[in-house]
């Protein structure tokens, strides 16, 4: 199979698309040598005739030389433009790689079409943002990658705080690895502990409102969750929230002290500083409540994964029987 002297990447993922440039210039060896065979061309300051310029330039002490081209369809106005374009592209030489930069492209688009008829000469990637589960495997990979480890329970809870921007979700897991000192798993709670929520409102503020009967707060937080979360990432949290207030109840009941509650919970491996939260939220509800409360979860758990009822409805169900 030979090389490909174009590379072409459509979709939303502009992050993954930066990775994608940077792992393409360090095969190219030393960084200094790599930067002067690399050249970037911008979409609004993108023409015809540079492109023919970067492309048809030797490479400077290197076997290959590497041309980004960021959004060029969009100056590309007319039949012709498109043609000299796809013309220029078949006539590369094996000196020059020439990576594209685009936006999501349909099935049906020209430049896609142009692309299967070239064969192996294009390499064609779709790079989307990877959203709710795919996202918190991303997170998960990306944290071994670079010689750490994630629970599944803190990746979920990462993908809710960062809201499907894994640039973001990259700059966290990079400042968890290092709280950790990389040797041991994140969990759940150092992520409480150092992740802001990017977000309008986040699990333990809905459960918050839920204790204090605010219908309609709780339900609007949820859907601004739902909206860009998968509901299985939320509803996981919100079954790991009410399992720690059963458990925090039942320690009060017995009067138990605060560190002998933190001391109970650390092999949940809860943080110190949660537990005082997790008192004062106990306090919205009784025990009996507590426990119909999870009895209703395990319920919902079963009824979605047997296909009776959707996600969506049932969390907004679940929300409206709480607080009603």
């Amino acid at each position: 199979m030979s090389t490909p002297t174009i590379y072409l990447l459509h979709g939303d993922d502009e992050f993954g698309m930066a990775e994608f440039v940077q792992d393409m210039q360090e095969k190219m060896g030393d960084p200094t040598t790599a930067g002067m065979n690399t050249t970037r061309l911008e979409g609004r300051g993108f023409s015809l005739a540079d492109l023919q310029r970067a492309t048809s330039a030797m490479p400077f002490l290197a076997s290959r030389r590497m041309v980004v081209v960021v959004h060029p369809i969009g100056q590309l106005k007319s039949q012709t433009d498109r043609q000299k374009f796809t013309d220029l592209l078949d006539h590369l030489p094996p000196t020059t790689a020439a990576v594209l930069l685009e936006e999501p492209l349909k099935e049906e688009h020209w430049l896609l079409k142009w692309a299967q008829k070239a064969g192996e000469r294009v390499w064609v990637k779709g790079k989307n943002l990877p959203k709710g589960p795919e996202l918190v495997k991303w997170i998960r990979a990306q944290a071994r990658e670079r010689g750490g480890d994630i629970t599944p329970e803190a990746a979920a809870h990462l993908a809710v705080l960062v809201a499907d921007d894994n640039r973001l979700a990259s700059t966290e897991i990079e400042k968890l690895l290092a709280y950790v000192n990389y040797k041991r798993a994140v969990d759940a709670d150092d992520v409480d502990l150092l992740t802001p929520d990017n977000q309008a409102g986040d699990v333990f503020k809905m459960v918050d409102a839920v204790g204090g009967r605010q219908g309609k707060l709780a339900l609007n937080m949820l859907h601004k969750l739902l909206s860009d979360n998968e509901p299985i990432i939320l509803f996981s949290m919100i079954v790991r929230q009410f399992r720690f207030l059963i458990w925090t109840k039942e320690m009060l009941s017995q009067n138990a002290t605060q560190r002998e509650i933190a001391d109970s919970l650390k092999s949940q491996r809860v943080r110190d500083f949660v537990v005082p939260k997790l008192i004062q939220q106990s306090k919205n509800f009784d025990q009996p409540t507590l426990d119909a409360i999870y009895r209703r979860l395990i319920e919902i758990d079963e009824r979605v994964k047997t296909g009776q009822i959707e996600w969506e409805t049932a969390l907004d169900t679940l929300i409206v029987g709480l607080t009603a």
